[in-house]
């Protein structure tokens, strides 16, 4: 079993991903150091996240306060709200579904792939489509 941490940035309409092995709180937090070093320090990041208990853990909620990382959590049993699961659909479609990969290294580079030719190719037809296929707002 393997996670997919996602991060969308709104603005430049870039999506990232890491496979992780678990989601713990120790996990949670690597992610957001990687994403924090994709902006200046001096910025302050919104961070739209579900309500899994390891987000709101103590050491991740300090973290967040010293990095200038503002955490919005999404209301409980609402992750649609969030904007960035409208693009794990297309995700799903081109990287996961009909796919028999010999191990987690090579679905977690096929979807380092994909992201790198979603980044650059954001307006492509069938990732609007499978995009508007999961939006409810």
């Amino acid at each position: 079993m393997r996670y997919f941490f996602g991060a969308y940035d709104v603005h430049q309409d870039k999506l990232w991903m890491h496979q992780k092995s678990r989601k713990r709180w120790q996990d949670v937090l690597a992610f957001l150091k990687a994403i924090r070093r994709r902006y200046p320090h001096g910025r302050r990041i919104y961070l739209v996240l579900d309500n899994l208990s390891s987000h709101k853990r103590r050491e991740i909620r300090a973290w967040c306060r010293r990095q200038n990382v503002q955490m919005v959590f999404t209301a409980t049993y609402a992750s649609w709200m969030n904007r960035i699961e409208c693009h794990f659909t297309p995700a799903r479609k081109f990287v996961i579904a009909n796919s028999d990969y010999v191990d987690h290294k090579t679905m977690a580079q096929a979807m380092q792939k994909y992201l790198r030719w979603r980044n650059k190719n954001a307006k492509n037809e069938k990732i609007l489509k499978a995009q508007n296929s999961t939006r409810v707002l």
